[in-house]
């Protein structure tokens, strides 16, 4: 691992010079991801691989041009996010999502509509948004995501609110749902369903 991180910072000064291309001058950085063999040899070929490229990952999003070595401190890291997304699967399953209402006021103060907001409860311990809509994107289910929580915000609206309420609510919609070509009558079949 230390020469490792040597020959990478070797190369981190080699991209660091200016280049010309067609005249113009052009600089580069470089992300590298560092990993090494267990002392006793129990990962194979591909797990380096991969967790090279873990640790790859990392330096981008840590601001690249720089160097991770991928530790046991980032395999830890790996095995909750892998844990985080099983338990995410299971719960878009069931779909077994919260939402939460924010009121929305007017100067006056008066309720006059509400934010659908939905909330994972994982285990007892309530996460926002923030701490898992990546990960359903990334796994590919966002639109069933954002269809669950339609269900369910209308469902509460319909039994919350009278047949001559004003109220109004309010949803995010994902990017990719407005661009799935189905999402029209997928919204007109749920708004139909609920009574609304």
């Amino acid at each position: 691992v230390e020469h490792a991180a040597q020959l990478a910072s070797r190369v981190h000064r080699a991209v660091a010079d200016p280049f010309q291309v067609g005249g113009r001058e052009f600089r580069t950085t470089m992300s590298i991801g560092v990993a090494a063999f267990d002392a006793d040899g129990s990962n194979s070929g591909e797990e380096l691989i991969r967790a090279a490229d873990v640790a790859l990952g990392l330096a981008k999003q840590r601001g690249k041009n720089r160097t991770v070595v991928y530790d046991d401190r980032l395999r830890a890291a790996e095995l909750d996010s892998l844990a985080l997304e099983h338990d995410l699967q299971q719960t878009l399953d069931e779909q077994a999502l919260t939402v939460h209402y924010q009121p929305i006021v007017d100067r006056d103060g008066r309720v006059r509509s509400y934010e659908a907001l939905v909330r994972w409860d994982r285990g007892g311990e309530l996460l926002d948004p923030a701490q898992f809509l990546s990960i359903v994107s990334d796994i590919g289910r966002m639109a069933e995501l954002g269809e669950a929580v339609l269900r369910i915000a209308f469902a509460d609206f319909v039994a919350g609110t009278g047949a001559s309420s004003t109220t109004t609510l309010h949803g995010n919609i994902d990017e990719s749902q407005l661009r799935d070509q189905d999402f029209p009558a997928t919204r007109a079949r749920l708004i139909d369903g609920s009574g609304i």
